[in-house]
């Protein structure tokens, strides 16, 4: 397992190594010392055109008329704020602000609900090209009872020369009132905030992969056959006991501490296992870059969390617990919810847990990614509150929903090493991790990073289920699928694949065997199941998800519509551009606020469907060869491990026909991605010029993923960076191309690298 000549002596992934364990131990000290709150901002008014004009021209606003509660944001210098809050939420009226000079940018404050029918915002500029135009500020911007800045920068193509802010109140909600301010110019921010934030969003990474790693790598360093697979897995469970120890622990003990000082015994004990024994003592170099790629696959997801801009209708925009994509899908943020519940020893089925997870369950989900992230999000200098997450965005926010996104997605791509240890059983070294690069650089993969939600390592835990299968044990095979599903539910669509593997492999192929390694499958997931059904005993509440089933989508079961429904999943699944040329008006790929442009609805294409989720270079070069000859070699496993299960998962979801990737096909979508390059392998591409042309596909993924992470929100915003913010957006701007190129050049090498040598072995042959 060793390298030649490299037996203790460290290395520069050791020296990495030890600076993550180090930086994490300052993380536990920092969690106790630095205190986190909104930095302020110091601002001057911008001065009107005519300052005899009226403050406001209109009715139904006012002077500081907004809800009683909503706090005067921190900042420095002199603003007025107005609002439509006279006496109730239900006045209404139309007013216009005075007249200002038009400057390269600007900020208001704003408050209400932008996303109330009838409320409207608007900065109505005059230029000296097309005479009057408007801009929106958009309604996912809805802060309630609290101020948010809005930067605005006024197109400069159209030379405007002044400009006035419209506001509406056409809703007589109760939660119908809007607010703004004066508009001003942001002359500095609190750098030492900024600085705080900015600092602990270092540590917490790097406390988290230590955190998550070191008990699998320390495990591998006693036990040096241990499979690959594995690495994952200890991490995970022992901070999910932590977590749970945290939750029904000591009441004398807080929550924090008990999580503080597992995590200080956890940590101290990987630096010293680390500064004991090189890593090269018991890895193999592709080990060790496996583990690099996916800290590179971690880091590119916090960089992207950590810019300021989003695309246009994002869910819940503006707030800390912002999901970076449009469309309705509030899973991003429901882990969060458990770790509020650790922190506050809440029950699991009180009346705040009934608030949080309202229409569902705490047992509709599995406990697991919460509990992991717990010791992670308490130990840093937060108070996690019985609050919902809609405080407005920061770096790095004292509620503690940065910390939660971070671990969380620093889970996922921990999850992801489970990739390279399955491929490394099936596969020759070096086809292993090309394996593993054309599954950790897809599309679908790094956005389902960011997006942390635990459908990633939930497909993990299948992914092992599958190591373990292909070794014949089957019963803890099973174990892990009902481990996984305590991650997501999704885990039990494994199960399919899982049992065509059991019947296909291992010998022998009779029918009594066969159905009794199918038995010890469904044995040891029934265990979990049961247990957690248990656990919830009068609260377990599932049945919505087996609902699914009879669904269709927005109209009346029947079976010409249940049909015509899974017809249509199937082929925005599977069928390149489908879902955007002839289902682009699909409630799937919108924003809740308003219908989203076809820009927006296209990339919904690289999280919901196969072709654009593997890269559409990708699909139609690897991946179609590949189906042709499995087809025609084997095609008895194709359809077996993934043609059937595919089948099942589309009887069964009827819920939404925008593409079925998202919705739980997680470790299929990995699955279809190590059986492509496992096909490639056992026939290698003889035309050398075709398998170029392939590699350059791999390389134009990071195009792609390029445009994923960043085109829909460039289009969607007249500036590239915020003010507030300059500092990390600048960053962001310039660390998400360069992790993007990097990952992109480095598996094209490395797959031309695998080409040149079995070209050469085909030539010496």
């Amino acid at each position: 397992m060793a390298d030649a000549g490299s037996v203790k002596r460290y290395t520069t992934f050791d020296r990495i190594a030890l600076g993550f364990c180090v930086a994490a131990l300052l993380f536990l000290v920092a969690g106790g010392l630095v205190q986190i709150r909104r930095p302020t901002l110091g601002i001057s008014s911008l001065k009107p055109l005519d300052a005899n004009e009226p403050t406001l021209q209109g009715m139904g606003f006012a002077p500081n008329a907004v809800y009683p509660s909503s706090p005067v944001p921190p900042h420095h210098g002199n603003v007025s704020f107005y609002g439509s809050w006279i006496e109730s939420g239900r006045s209404t009226g139309s007013v216009y602000s005075r007249w200002y000079p038009a400057v390269p940018r600007f900020a208001i404050y704003i408050s209400g609900y932008l996303n109330t029918p009838g409320n409207r915002l608007f900065i109505e500029y005059v230029t000296a090209n097309s005479g009057f135009k408007s801009l929106r500020i958009p309604p996912e911007l809805a802060p309630g009872e609290a101020w948010w800045v809005r930067e605005i920068e006024l197109p400069k193509t159209e030379k405007p020369l002044r400009f006035v802010i419209h506001a509406i109140d056409g809703s007589s909600a109760t939660q119908g009132w809007l607010g703004f301010s004066d508009p001003f110019v942001i002359q500095n921010i609190d750098n030492l905030q900024t600085a705080k934030q900015i600092l602990m969003i270092l540590l917490v990474t790097a406390g988290a992969f230590v955190s998550f790693l070191s008990p699998g790598i320390l495990l591998r360093q006693r036990y040096r056959t241990l499979s690959f697979a594995w690495i994952p897995l200890p991490g995970v469970v022992i901070l999910a006991l932590l977590g749970l120890l945290a939750w029904f622990g000591p009441e004398a003990i807080r929550p924090r501490w008990i999580c503080r000082a597992g995590l200080a015994i956890l940590l101290l004990f990987a630096c010293y296992g680390l500064a004991g024994a090189p890593l090269a003592t018991f890895t193999s170099a592709l080990e060790r870059r496996a583990l690099a790629i996916a800290v590179v696959i971690g880091l590119l997801a916090i960089v992207k969390s950590t810019y300021s801009l989003g695309p246009a209708g994002e869910l819940y925009a503006g707030r800390i617990s912002r999901t970076l994509e449009p469309g309705g899908r509030a899973d991003s943020r429901i882990s969060f919810h458990g770790v509020q519940l650790v922190a506050l020893r809440a029950s699991p089925h009180g009346h705040l847990a009934g608030a949080f997870y309202f229409p569902w369950d705490y047992s509709s989900r599995g406990p697991i990614p919460s509990l992991a992230v717990a010791p992670i999000v308490l130990s840093s200098p937060v108070q996690v509150d019985s609050l919902m997450p809609d405080a407005p965005w920061q770096l790095f926010d004292p509620q503690g929903f940065a910390a939660y996104r971070i671990s969380m997605a620093v889970l996922a791509s921990c999850a992801l090493i489970s990739v390279f240890g399955l491929a490394a059983y099936v596969l020759p070294s070096h086809w292993a991790f090309l394996a593993f690069l054309a599954t950790v650089s897809a599309p679908f993969i790094v956005h389902e990073v960011y997006f942390t939600w635990p459908k990633l390592l939930s497909a993990a835990f299948v992914l092992i289920a599958a190591y373990l299968a292909l070794r014949c044990f089957y019963f803890w095979a099973g174990f892990l699928v009902g481990l996984g599903y305590l991650v997501h539910p999704s885990a039990l669509f494994g199960l399919p694949a899982l049992t065509a593997i059991a019947f296909l492999f291992g010998s022998p192929r009779t029918v009594w065997v066969s159905v009794r390694r199918i038995a010890l499958l469904a044995l040891g997931t029934v265990v979990w199941i049961l247990l957690w059904r248990l656990l919830n005993q009068g609260h377990f509440a599932q049945d919505y998800f087996l609902s699914y089933i009879t669904m269709t989508v927005g109209t009346k079961l029947t079976w010409s519509n249940w049909l015509h429904s899974r017809m249509d999943s199937a082929l925005n699944t599977l069928i390149p551009m489908n879902l955007f040329l002839f289902h682009r008006d699909s409630q799937e790929t919108t924003s809740i606020y308003e219908s989203s442009p076809p820009l927006i609805r296209f990339f919904f294409q690289y999280w919901n469907t196969l072709p654009f989720g593997v890269s559409i270079g990708f699909f139609l070069t690897y991946l179609l060869r590949s189906l042709w000859f499995g087809l025609a070699k084997k095609a008895v496993y194709v359809l077996g491990i993934f043609v059937v299960p595919f089948t099942i998962f589309l009887v069964y979801w009827g819920m939404s026909s925008g593409g079925l990737t998202r919705e739980g096909l997680h470790a299929w979508v990995i699955g279809v991605i190590l059986a492509t390059i496992v096909t490639w392998q056992l026939f290698p591409c003889n035309s050398q010029v075709f398998w170029r042309f392939c590699n350059c596909a791999l390389l134009f993924r990071g195009v792609e993923i390029l445009f994923m992470l960043l085109l829909p929100t460039l289009v969607s915003n007249n500036q590239l960076v915020q003010k507030q913010f300059e500092v990390t957006d600048t960053f962001c701007l310039a660390a998400m191309p360069a992790i993007v190129g990097f990952l992109a050049f480095y598996v094209f090498f490395f797959a031309e690298g695998v080409r040149k040598k079995i070209h050469s072995q085909q030539i010496l042959n």
